[in-house]
């Protein structure tokens, strides 16, 4: 999967301003966690025109793949949507390793 499919796979489940406010709230609590906070600060880079938020979303999953699943729920019950099942999360975490070139093994 080229990786801008995969960011608008996750960008059809997940509002972009909603990932960042919920990466945003995460960061004001966890400030130790360096790999959420270069993903917290990816969002406000002006303009981003490479989506460096969605490599830095994808080392999350790849140093922390449970804190990273944790992100991705929380937002997307955020944004509205009801709580995601196993086989979303499973497609947006297929769709995430796929577009950053990571292995499926390396994003789970």
């Amino acid at each position: 999967m080229k990786r801008e499919t995969a960011i608008k796979k996750l960008l059809g489940l997940i509002k972009k301003e909603t990932l960042a406010k919920v990466t945003d709230q995460l960061a004001q609590n966890e400030k130790h966690n360096f790999v959420l906070q270069l993903l917290n600060s990816t969002y406000t880079q002006s303009p981003d025109v490479n989506n460096n938020w969605f490599t830095a979303l994808a080392v999350l999953f790849q140093d922390q793949k449970l804190f990273a699943v944790r992100l991705l729920r929380m937002a997307n019950t955020a944004n509205g949507n009801p709580p995601m099942t196993n086989l979303t999360k499973t497609g947006l975490i297929d769709a995430i390793a796929a577009g950053s070139k990571l292995t499926k093994a390396d994003a789970r």
